[in-house]
């Protein structure tokens, strides 16, 4: 975390094994082992405060925090997309300044 906090960044896997002492083949190793669900596991009791945190904020006008509670909740995006059936009828009409210059196309 100091690394991510000084260098703004996120650290390569190179980078890891020089501050930890160790090979990029151990760290590489050591992440492809990860089990990510069994870390994450413990902060989803938190999810239903920051949902109510998110929700508050929605209510009061946030419209970002809206946005992002029901894309979360209801699985909603901005996307918009119309299924439209059936003809559209286009009628032209031309009007010509010179009378003369008309003439009946259907004769």
């Amino acid at each position: 975390m100091k690394y991510i906090k000084e260098e703004k960044e996120i650290p390569t896997e190179m980078q890891i094994a020089k501050i930890c002492g160790t090979t990029q083949a151990t760290v590489s190793r050591h992440i492809s082992e990860t089990n990510i669900e069994e870390l994450v596991r413990p902060f989803k009791l938190f999810g239903n405060d920051v949902l109510m945190g998110l929700m508050n904020r929605a209510s009061k006008g946030d419209a970002q925090a809206a946005k992002l509670f029901f894309a979360l909740v209801y699985d909603w995006n901005e996307k918009i997309e119309h299924d439209v059936e059936g003809t559209i009828e286009t009628i032209i009409k031309v009007h010509y300044e010179d009378e003369d210059e008309y003439e009946d196309k259907n004769e």
